[in-house]
């Protein structure tokens, strides 16, 4: 969660009360500030703000209602992946001019995570079939985000080569901007967390060989 602090528009102010809460453990009023965030988030914090409730509705026990938020969340993931494929371009000039009209649409990492925490959620609940489905949406994820990666850095560099050397001083500085951004993109998937090979979180993986072993199933396609 402290990753996400600042990659939206106003969360690092709106939320203040609710870190004081939640790092002192007061989860029980952590979860109700949540809940009024989430309900009044706008559209480019709606993700995060919703990853922050269906975590400390985990932490307070309401396993049940972090399952319905995840499950919000990955909706709004997949809304966002079936949208047409954004022009890095477009997107440079719109963060240069005004960096928090676009909506936060979850890194990599929010991704696999929350298909993780799903997994958890599902095994605590007793649903073995689903937490494996969500086990193995980790994986693939984690597949995803090294294709993604090398995807942008490929539209970057095509873009690039698009940028007319007439447009002066501001087209090279929005033609410097979009490279440099996507060429980041895997570090910035991670940003303030380890990186690991392969765009792999232990956790995940862990979590995944210790449900086999013990359930002795195989990988089932999501």
């Amino acid at each position: 969660m402290a990753a996400l602090t600042g990659c939206v528009s106003n969360y690092t102010e709106s939320a203040k009360n609710f870190q004081a809460l939640y790092s002192t453990g007061d989860y029980a009023n952590s979860l109700i500030e949540a809940q009024t965030l989430a309900a009044q988030a706008p559209p480019e914090d709606e993700v995060v703000l919703k990853l922050q409730l269906a975590n400390v509705q985990r932490e307070a026990g309401k396993i049940k209602a972090s399952v319905d938020t995840f499950e919000s969340v990955e909706n709004l993931f997949q809304g966002y992946d079936a949208s047409a494929e954004i022009s890095l371009s477009a997107e440079g000039i719109s963060a240069f001019s005004n960096p928090y009209a676009l909506p936060y649409r979850g890194r990599s990492y929010d991704r696999i995570m929350t298909a993780t925490y799903r997994a958890l959620n599902y095994l605590e609940l007793g649903d073995h079939a689903k937490a494996r489905i969500a086990l193995n949406r980790a994986l693939f994820r984690q597949e995803d985000a090294k294709r993604m990666v090398a995807e942008k850095q490929r539209i970057a560099r095509e873009e690039m080569g698009n940028v007319d050397a007439s447009d002066g001083a501001s087209g090279r500085l929005v033609r410097s901007y979009e490279v440099s951004n996507a060429m980041s993109e895997g570090a910035a998937d991670f940003v303030g967390l380890p990186v690991y090979r392969d765009y792999m979180s232990p956790l995940s993986l862990w979590l995944h060989v210790v449900f086999f072993l013990h359930t002795a199933q195989g990988i089932e396609v999501v």
